[in-house]
């Protein structure tokens, strides 16, 4: 092999080979290192029957020369580029911001989406409602059962919508009305009434009735967008009052006193009402059963 200086390029022949290069100051060195490896493996490929990288044969060999080569695997790449040519790898360390899930409330309740974002508080949950999804369809509640009507609204909205879906059903059931209101609980007193007139027409039915017992029952259904439900629910006991007190809450919250209290729903504030209420217990059980869930919906409902 012989090398010629011409400026900043230098030949290097070996054989019928010719090759030049580029000696700027920063690039020579690691260059001439790699094309003369180049140009000994083409010697080899011209003069060794495997066409392989090669190194010298030792001096032991009979044909030994400095342009006999003996076969050998080697790196091409040797030494790291000293211009720091180097591949970037991506850091994989590095965390990717978590976009929050969106749950869409099946509900057009105030106070029932008040309750269930100050439940799932704790989750990075991004919850909407009717008002945030545009042609959001109107589910009727057919169903003979809370868990039919839940079930029904939170498949109904996921599969439309493409979202996780969450809805409820809540009814108060009395035990001298054999279980009514139950699933009219909301329209008891006829459609759009206020909480008052349904209120009014159950004090009005349990009037000659001393058996007061009743329970607030709250079935909760979850849907992933491909419609597979699960539910839970929560159950609080109590009586009926012969008269309505209290200004908090909602619904049958003036005239319900439930077990263990001397106040009725609408005198407890909304910590202590969460704590024991119908609604409370069936959230609390969704989130022991759904929580991993929420954490990470590609696991499904199923």
């Amino acid at each position: 092999m012989a090398a010629v200086q011409y400026g900043r390029f230098r030949r290097i022949t070996t054989g019928c080979t010719l090759v030049f290069i580029d000696t700027t100051a920063r690039v020579a060195e690691w260059q001439t290192r790699q094309v003369e490896g180049l140009v000994a493996f083409i010697g080899c490929v011209g003069s060794s029957p495997t066409p392989s990288m090669c190194r010298r044969r030792g001096a032991s060999s009979p044909d030994a020369s400095p342009t006999n080569f003996e076969p050998r695997t080697i790196d091409p790449f040797p030494r790291p580029c000293p211009c720091k040519h180097t591949r970037r790898t991506p850091d994989r360390s590095t965390k990717q911001l978590a976009t929050p899930m969106q749950l869409l409330l099946a509900s057009n309740n105030a106070d029932k989406i008040t309750e269930i974002r100050a439940a799932f508080d704790f989750l990075d949950l991004e919850f909407l409602t009717a008002a945030d999804v545009p042609h959001i369809p109107e589910v009727v509640e057919d169903g003979d059962t809370l868990e039919e009507n839940a079930i029904k609204k939170a498949t109904t909205l996921a599969r439309e919508t493409g979202l996780w879906s969450l809805a409820d059903d809540t009814g108060l059931e009395v035990a001298a009305l054999n279980g009514a209101p139950g699933v009219y609980s909301a329209r008891y007193a006829g459609e759009d009434v206020t909480y008052e007139d349904n209120c009014r027409k159950l004090l009005a039915e349990m009037a000659d009735h001393d058996d007061r017992k009743a329970r607030f029952r709250c079935v909760i259904a979850l849907s992933n967008p491909a419609g597979d439900a699960q539910t839970v629910d929560g159950v609080c006991p109590g009586i009926i009052t012969r008269e309505g007190r209290g200004a908090e809450g909602f619904g049958y919250d003036p005239i319900f006193q439930p077990d263990g209290h001397d106040e009725t729903f609408a005198e407890l504030s909304v910590p202590q009402k969460n704590g024991i209420s119908h609604r409370g217990r069936a959230l609390a059980a969704a989130i022991a059963a759904w929580g991993e869930i929420l954490k990470r919906p590609d696991q499904g409902a199923s």
